[in-house]
């Protein structure tokens, strides 16, 4: 026995069957919103400390380098990095990678531990590029044209533990193999 008869039910009218779709489809797009602006903020919060920190090659140079195993003296490229941290909390872990040319050169440069800066104020650390050698067709270059063929990127590590690298474009992004931060779980015993 069917308690409902379903021949003689009230389906309403199409008015008020496309008011209950259009309102269920609000709620739709009100949810699929309300998550999308949500991982914005976060990521935008991720990213506070991030977009305060930033790095450039203000000087490069040939110089006399020496060689420690054979006792004499090269021409190395000789490259200084300004970096400037805006924000109050210092960054961590701060390496870089070169390209000369369009050329990667081997190897990272550490640069350590960067505090907070003031823009009179920058942080300057000097680094050797061994794996570019001066020839008679860059030994006069000045250093604007040295500092053309330079390109750097900058990995590092925020004060919320999250990994960045800032591409010589200037682009702000989390390095492909960065694992997000874990989050700590507390355990509850209830009695």
């Amino acid at each position: 026995m069917c308690l409902v008869d379903i021949a003689h039910a009230d389906w309403g009218t199409v008015p008020d069957w496309v008011a209950a779709v259009g309102t269920v489809g609000a709620f739709i797009a009100a949810v699929v919103i309300f998550g999308v602006t949500v991982r914005q903020n976060r990521l935008a919060d991720r990213r506070s400390q991030a977009r305060l920190f930033d790095g450039w090659i203000s000087t490069a140079q040939w110089a006399d380098y020496p060689e420690q195993s054979v006792g004499d003296v090269s021409h190395k490229l000789h490259v200084a990095i300004d970096l400037s941290n805006a924000s109050g909390q210092s960054v961590r872990n701060v390496t870089t990678d070169f390209l000369f040319g369009n050329e990667a050169l081997n190897g990272l440069w550490d640069l350590h531990l960067i505090p907070p800066t003031t823009p009179g104020n920058l942080e300057r650390r000097w680094v050797w590029l061994l794996d570019v050698k001066q020839t008679n067709e860059n030994r006069n270059y000045s250093d604007r044209i040295l500092r053309g063929f330079l390109k750097m990127n900058i990995t590092f590590t925020d004060a919320s533990g999250n990994r960045w690298i800032r591409t010589w474009k200037g682009e702000l992004n989390p390095p492909k193999h960065a694992q997000k931060p874990k989050k700590r779980r507390g355990t509850a015993l209830f009695i």
